[in-house]
Parts: C-alpha cells; sequence; structure tokens
C-alpha cells in the first residue's frame, strides 16, 4: 500500500467518523501473501492511533474450526500462523491500546450540511461523490494531501452554513509522513513509539537517521516501549522488523501476483532485516527472541559518541529485539 497512498483506505476511513461519537475499524487487513503484507498491522495501529479512533478489529484469526495444529499460512487474511501479521501484534498493541503513539492534536471537523436542507445536501454529495467521504472533506474544507494529514478528522451532520472548522494541537510530537518517489514509497509514524514501513534505501532519511536498512529492498520496522512509557525514557523496548513472509515451497508467478493453488508447506518463513536502528541512550542489554518469544541469543549494543546502535541481522534469525535498560 505504501507506494499508493492515493488509493489507501485509510484515509477515506477517517473521513467517515462523526464527531461526538465513537469510531472503530472492523474487518482490516493486507491479503497474504503481498510481499508488502507486513505493513498491516504497523500502519492500521499507527494511523488509528494518530486519529484517536476508539477500537481495531483485523480480519481475521482464522478461518479454520477443525485444524488447531496448522503451522503455515492457508488462506489471504488468517492471522493465526502468519508471522508478517501476528509478529506485530506486540508492537500494535503498543502504539494503539496503549497510545505510545499519541493522537494528533489538531482537529479538522467538515459540516455535511452546506444548507439549512440536509437532505438535499446528502443527495447531492452522495450522487457527486458516491461514498468516497475524503473527497466530500477535502473539497468542503479544502483538506491537506493525503501524504501531508496531521490533524484528526471528523464529520458532522448539521444544518448550518459552516463548512468547515480546525483547532490545532498543543504541540507537534506524533508525525506522519508518507512520501513516493519514483514510485517507491515509504509511511513513517512517529511519537513515543516508530513505524516504518516500504522501500528500505529511503528509511535512513525519512526517520532522520534512527534507522538505517541494507536489505531487504522492502521492509517493515516498529520500535515500541513494552512498559507504556515513551521509547526515549523507556526501559524496555521491543523492534521489530520483517521483510517478506512465505511458506516452504510457496509457488508465485512470474510477476509475483499470485500463487494460485501453490501455497506450500510448513514451515512458515520470514526474510529477516539487516540494518541498524539507533536507540536512546544509555546502558542497555539487547536479545533476540525465538517465536515463542523467549531468549534466543545476545546481540551486542553498539556505542558511538553519546548514540547507541543495535544491529540487527539475519544471522540471529528473529523478527523480534528485546532490549532491557541496565
Amino acid at each position: 500500500m505504501v507506494d499508493y497512498p492515493d488509493q489507501s483506505p485509510l484515509f477515506r476511513l477517517a473521513a467517515q467518523r462523526l464527531e461526538g461519537k465513537p469510531y472503530t475499524v472492523s474487518e482490516y487487513n493486507h491479503p497474504a501473501p503481498l510481499d508488502s503484507q507486513a505493513e498491516c498491522v504497523p500502519m492500521i495501529a499507527s494511523f488509528g492511533a494518530l486519529q484517536d479512533w476508539d477500537g481495531i478489529w483485523l480480519y481475521t484469526y482464522s478461518h479454520s474450526s477443525d485444524d488447531w495444529d496448522r503451522e503455515s499460512m492457508n488462506g489471504f487474511f488468517d492471522l493465526d500462523t502468519n508471522p508478517a501479521k501476528w509478529g506485530f501484534m506486540r508492537a500494535g498493541t503498543a502504539i494503539f491500546r496503549d497510545a505510545s503513539i499519541k493522537p494528533f492534536g489538531g482537529r479538522l471537523v467538515t459540516s455535511l450540511g452546506k444548507s439549512r436542507d440536509i437532505l438535499t445536501d446528502l443527495a447531492k454529495q452522495h450522487l457527486e461523490h458516491d461514498r468516497d467521504m475524503w473527497d466530500i472533506v477535502s473539497e468542503t474544507s479544502g483538506a491537506p494531501e493525503r501524504t501531508e494529514l496531521n490533524e484528526r478528522v471528523y464529520l458532522s451532520i448539521l444544518s448550518k452554513a459552516v463548512t468547515a472548522s480546525r483547532r490545532k494541537g498543543e504541540t507537534p510530537s506524533p508525525r506522519l509522513t508518507w512520501s513516493v518517489d519514483h514510485g517507491k514509497g515509504v509511511y513513517m509514524a512517529a511519537g513515543g513509539a516508530g513505524v516504518l514501513a516500504g522501500h528500505s534505501n529511503k528509511f535512513e532519511r525519512d526517520s532522520d537517521g534512527y534507522a538505517r536498512i541494507t536489505r531487504p529492498e522492502y521492509a517493515v520496522i516498529t520500535a515500541t516501549s513494552l512498559d507504556g512509557v515513551p521509547w526515549p525514557r523507556s526501559n524496555k523496548i521491543l523492534i521489530t522488523a520483517c521483510g517478506r513472509c512465505e511458506n516452504t515451497g510457496m509457488k508465485f508467478s512470474e510477476d509475483r501476483r499470485t500463487v494460485g493453488r501453490e501455497w506450500g508447506r510448513a514451515p512458515v518463513r520470514i526474510e529477516t532485516v539487516e540494518g541498524t536502528v539507533m536507540i536512546p541512550v544509555g546502558r542497555w542489554q539487547c536479545r533476540a527472541l525465538k517465536p515463542d518469544g523467549t531468549v534466543k541469543m545476545d546481540v551486542p549494543v553498539r556505542t558511538a559518541g553519546e548514540v547507541n546502535y543495535v544491529d540487527v541481522s539475519p544471522r540471529y534469525g528473529t523478527m523480534w529485539y528485546l532490549l532491557t535498560r541496565l
């Protein structure tokens, strides 16, 4: 999705929330076996956190009701045996439920009623825009480009001529950038935690040097606090990193758009990430974790001047790096 922000459902979802009402998103997913499927949980969790949504339901844990021992992916949307989705759940929980990434401080409220005849107004808008509420918000309030969104978006059904109002936040700390250069995109969300998804050769630029990834070409990486404290002050941080995710023996078409019925077999394999992640100052212990969350091996923490780094690498055979402050 990161290559096509104009086609992303995230902005359309943001433009469907009514002011003063709870807002939840259900049945969200990015289908397997897309090369970019690892972006799913970090993107929806961070976008929802920035917009201050009330709940997110992913589709679906499993379609199988009698195959509890299955250890391979067998469908587009099952989460239970997909490490590209399930492996980011702890990070997504910290980002969204624990609010490691705080909501945007600013609000953009758009009234759907341009006159006192609100039913006529709504009918005209539907005929012109169908169900694309983002287009209505943009037309009515002059909303920013999708890639420059820095406000929470609300709709108001009011029979009055006031069409839009803005209230800026007190702090600019939560941040969303979504850049696309020559068809290659990078999604970054930050503010107490960090999310990077997309073409990894652009991560260093878009993260202000916090992450420098050398391979794979497409990767997703998150850095989240596990103790409820913004990650610069946290005593326990989880770094999660993943590229592609496939079954053993999965056979793609030449354009990698489908596997047909050639889904392969267990075990599921991930493409590990190689690069460097900057971590907060202090003394740290870093450990690579096994798939069950137990410790696999120690990972060195490098210090250069007053800056600490962790080198993530395929040699550790993991997508999880647990940092504990000493």
